[in-house]
């Protein structure tokens, strides 16, 4: 009995050895596990910040394209230095135009205004020379007459 409680005794430390060294190693195991998930943990979380990181750029990036993009169209809408200058020119000699039109209208005004009272006193003239020939004729005919009488 002795001898059969030995040996169940020895059967059970055996026992019993081989599941703490089942456990030890389960533990190992686990402690790997959880060494593994934290590196994988800690690499997710700094791909989470660079990818973080990245969108905040690509944010930034899209707000200055958006940026960019409204003053585009103003930009483009803007003549350039060298085309305000021709504007600048063509709005002068447009002006220029616009006045020589005035003062070409203001002098045909005036020329017509001009032939128009030189005709006018030419034709007084010419009827106070016909009436001025008149008078002499008359005159000249009285004279005559007196003269014969």
């Amino acid at each position: 009995r002795e001898e059969a409680a030995a040996a169940a005794v020895t059967a059970a430390k055996k026992e019993a050895a081989l599941a703490l060294e089942s456990a030890t190693e389960r533990i190992a195991s686990l402690e790997a596990e959880a060494a593994a998930a934290a590196t994988a943990s800690t690499a997710a979380a700094e791909e989470l910040a660079s990818a973080k990181a990245a969108s905040a750029a690509l944010e930034e990036e899209l707000q200055a394209a958006k940026e960019a993009a409204a003053l585009a169209p103003a930009a483009a809408a803007a003549p350039g230095e060298g085309v305000a200058e021709l504007e600048g020119k063509l709005q002068a000699a447009e002006a220029n135009a616009e006045k020589f039109k005035k003062a070409a209208a203001h002098w045909k005004q005036q020329t017509t205004k001009a032939k128009e009272e030189g005709a006018a006193a030419v034709a007084a003239a010419t009827e106070e020379g016909s009436s001025v020939l008149e008078s002499a004729t008359e005159r000249i005919t009285a004279l005559e007459a007196e003269a014969a009488a």
